[in-house]
């Protein structure tokens, strides 16, 4: 679906055709994007979605397959059967073969109310309403859907998931609190669907199976997987199905028809640009919203988002209109007025790493009871920047899992500083449940940014976990990172991510590459200084490969030294190891870590600190042969 509305809307070079071609750039962003984004933006601009899912969905020439078939029968014998499909094949297949089925769709009551067969659809169904924007899978399954869910599967001897992703944020958590340890649970899916993802959301279940999927060939000769297929197997093999004979299981493996997919209505420039935006296109949604400007009934729209995105920027003229807040009464007409021209101070003052203003406006904010949530990012970033890093966890940890806010953009940011705080903490057990139940399944939801971020982290999990470092996958999410990041010209977000490259690149000895990639974020700061966070954290990264890969250690310690001072904690403390690290004299060595130590103590650095004490349990001439990871 989410490709289908791409290319009615004119982003068709976003969307794969071909499997046996390399995956272009533009492909490469809308890799693991959910399509509710994509609906979300869609009903934000007042497109009934209702027909057009239907002749999507449901095209008058389809037909239920042997899949369909197979649950239709297991759900009239009593099995208990959920999907978070909205199409009405099964219902169709139960129809065909006159089985009773009773079809509970959100938004009804699913407690039971038949003896029949019952189809549990709680995601809604065509002909009803359907859950299928950010907004609505960010609200928690609701209790009669859990507790129908938890009753369901108990005492249930299998649980068996079909060609599902495990990714819909509403049943992320769930899955752990209703499944039992004693149940065998079989998931069909292709072959490298994201496995440790599924076996990570059933954590502590120890029967988890992934049945082989047979291989086939289609008409050119190429290898297919299909898990109806296999699951239709399972069901014949094991005697759970009547209905299913070979023939029919063996036409899931003829060619699909292909589908000619209706027009979008209503799905003019204001759309269009609003799904480039989504996709970090920054540049088409310009030219697109300049198209609008052109038309009488969008002209208003767009000029406003154009404004927008204008005050953004920290262009000097930018600038100097949002600094004006302060002078806007904050009563009537103007008050709304002055808290966006605030906003968008706030949000100029943090990206030039005016950390400390940030925190001092948002404090009287907070104090006044008057900080909007749309600040609290910025709050939470600058924070975090400077040495608050337990309180950030604390706060955006709890704004990312409570269900307060259904605002996807808010519960992102949150569930960024709540994971990017634990990479600095060393909380890596911590951050990996967050990271796999929390930001990226809601980033998935968001837009292609959060995409980029959640690679970011991603690598850097894997990167300074030392239990499971992988960092050839790494070396794929940061490329990943910097293909979204690069397509929307997000400098900050491209430094962040390229210094945590030379980490990886560091820590697998490729010199040629490390020194292309130095060499590039040296010329970035020659033509456009970076900030002072991104610079630092550049210095030192360099200064660890000169030292751990070049022999370089007096001339290393040097250009860190200054940075002992950092107003950054994190940076500071980081600096103090390195110096302790790489220090001659034993007597200067343990000052150096002593201070490294409170500092880490202090803001609950915890790899920092394991890293001070592994350095003060050697002899001084052995110190220098442990490189540290800390991206």
């Amino acid at each position: 679906m989410r490709d289908a509305v791409l290319d009615k809307l004119g982003f068709g070079d976003y969307v794969r055709t071909s499997w046996d071609l390399p995956a272009t750039d533009h492909q490469k962003i809308v890799q693991d994007m959910a399509p509710e984004p994509f609906f979300g933006r869609l009903v934000e601009a007042g497109v009934d979605l209702s027909s057009w899912l239907r002749d999507v969905l449901h095209p008058t020439h389809a037909q239920p397959n042997a899949a369909h078939d197979a649950l239709a029968e297991l759900c009239a014998a009593g099995a208990k059967v959920w999907t978070v499909n909205f199409d009405p094949f099964i219902e169709e297949a139960a129809l065909a073969s006159d089985l009773e089925l009773d079809v509970i769709a959100w938004p009804r009551d699913p407690q039971r109310h038949t003896v029949v067969g019952e189809l549990l659809k709680p995601h809604g169904s065509l002909g009803g309403k359907f859950i299928i924007t950010p907004a609505d899978v960010l609200r928690p399954l609701s209790d009669a859907w859990l507790a129908r869910l938890r009753a369901d599967l108990a005492g249930s001897t299998h649980v068996v998931f079909v060609g599902y992703s495990g990714r819909d944020v509403d049943f992320q958590n769930v899955w752990r609190e209703v499944i039992d340890d004693g149940q065998q649970i079989l998931w069909f899916d292709r072959p490298g669907s994201d496995r440790d993802h599924k076996l990570r959301v059933l954590k502590s279940l120890p029967s988890v199976e992934f049945p082989a999927s047979k291989a086939h060939r289609d008409r050119d000769g190429k290898t297919t997987y299909n898990p109806s297929w296999d699951f239709v197997e399972w069901c014949r093999t094991n005697r759970l199905v009547t209905s299913v004979d070979g023939a029919r299981q063996a036409s899931l493996l003829g060619e699909r028809n292909s589908s000619t997919f209706p027009d979008l209505p209503q799905s003019g420039p204001i759309v269009q640009a609003r799904f480039a935006q989504t996709l970090g296109a920054v540049q088409r949604a310009q030219r697109l919203l300049w198209t609008a400007v052109r038309t009488r009934a969008t002209r208003t729209t767009a000029l406003t988002l154009l404004i927008r995105s204008w005050l953004n920027t920290s262009s000097p003229t930018a600038r100097a209109v949002t600094s004006a807040w302060w002078a806007i009464p904050s009563v009537g007409r103007a008050a709304a007025c002055r808290k966006r021209l605030r906003h968008y101070r706030l949000v100029q003052l943090f990206n030039a790493g005016h950390h400390r203003r940030v925190v001092r406006l948002t404090d009287g904010l907070t104090r006044r009871n008057q900080l909007p949530d749309a600040l609290l990012g910025l709050r939470w970033g600058s924070q975090k920047m400077l040495g608050n890093v337990a309180g950030v966890i604390e706060e955006a940890g709890t704004t990312a899992r409570e269900g307060r806010s259904t605002n996807s953009a808010l519960r992102c940011v949150a569930a960024f500083h709540w994971c990017h705080s634990l990479v600095w903490a060393g909380r890596f057990s911590e951050l990996r449940w967050a990271f796999e139940s929390y930001f990226k399944p809601i980033a998935m939801i968001t837009d292609s940014r959060w995409m980029a971020w959640a690679d970011y982290i991603e690598s850097c999990l894997m990167l300074a976990d030392s239990g499971e470092r992988d960092v050839a996958q790494a070396l794929e999410r940061l490329d990943s990172a910097i293909t979204r990041f690069a397509a929307e010209g997000h400098r900050t977000g491209l430094v962040d991510v390229r210094t945590v490259q030379l980490t990886a690149l560091r820590l697998v000895g490729d010199i040629g590459r490390y020194t292309a990639a130095a060499s590039f974020l040296q010329y970035e700061d020659r033509t456009d200084p970076l900030k002072p966070f991104g610079r630092q954290a550049l210095i030192l990264e360099l200064a660890q490969a000169l030292a751990y890969k070049c022999d370089g250690v007096d001339l290393a310690r040097r250009i860190v030294e200054p940075l002992c001072h950092s107003i950054f904690p994190v940076h500071a403390a980081v600096a103090y190891v390195l110096c302790g690290q790489w220090e001659t004299d034993e007597a200067g060595s343990t000052e150096y870590l002593t201070s490294a130590q409170r500092i880490a103590s202090d803001q609950g650095f915890r790899s920092i600190a394991t890293f001070c004490d592994l350095l003060s349990s050697q002899p001084l001439a052995a110190r220098r042969g442990t490189e540290l990871v800390f991206p």
